[in-house]
């Protein structure tokens, strides 16, 4: 008989899946090669040792969605073939966005930087895509994330003085997951 097992069971894009097949067969250990399909594609052909085989399938391989793996055991002089599957998830990567503005009292006319920091809470690697500055929640400006930060300058220009709340929204990508930061009181004088 032939078994499929995967781990870490909870997958995120950025994870190294490996999947571990177990042959078994009365009378003795099963020899022979193992080939592993993801999704329908073949992925890799490993010999058994000890009736086992395992496969790692490199972080990044798989996208956010529902993905079937499956094993065939090719047979050998002793025992026949046999197929294995398994279905599984993978999440999109957590993320956590955080939110500074610089200064956080501004002159009429003056300027404010406004710097938000996307780190991911699992794996490694850094988050793609761009980030939204809202004020009250309305999008004031759209910055790209380069190595984990995105930045924008605004200026108060023609803005009435009182006390904004600003936040900034990733809305993540294809591997990662939306955030939004804590709000950041900045105020027009």
């Amino acid at each position: 008989s032939l078994s499929l097992d995967v781990s870490p069971l909870a997958l995120y894009a950025n994870t190294t899946a490996t999947l571990t097949a177990k042959v078994t067969g009365a009378g003795g250990t099963p020899t022979g090669n193992v080939a592993f399909y993801g999704d329908g594609v073949l992925i890799g052909t490993v010999a058994l040792q000890s009736g086992s085989a395992s496969l790692q399938v490199p972080a990044g391989a798989l996208g956010v969605g529902s993905h079937t793996a499956q094993a065939i055991y090719l047979g050998n002089a002793t025992y026949g073939g046999s197929l294995a599957g398994i279905t599984g998830s993978v999440a999109a990567i957590p993320t956590q966005t955080s939110l500074t503005a610089m200064p956080t009292t501004v002159p009429a006319g003056g300027k404010t930087t406004l710097t938000a920091t996307i780190s991911r809470t699992q794996g490694s690697g850094q988050a793609g895509g761009s980030v939204n500055f809202l004020v009250d929640g309305v999008v004031l400006a759209t910055a790209p994330i380069s190595n984990g930060i995105a930045k924008v300058t605004a200026s108060t220009a023609g803005v009435a003085a009182g006390t904004y709340q600003v936040t900034a929204k990733y809305p993540g990508d294809a591997n990662d997951g939306a955030s939004t930061s804590p709000p950041v009181s900045v105020t027009v004088q």
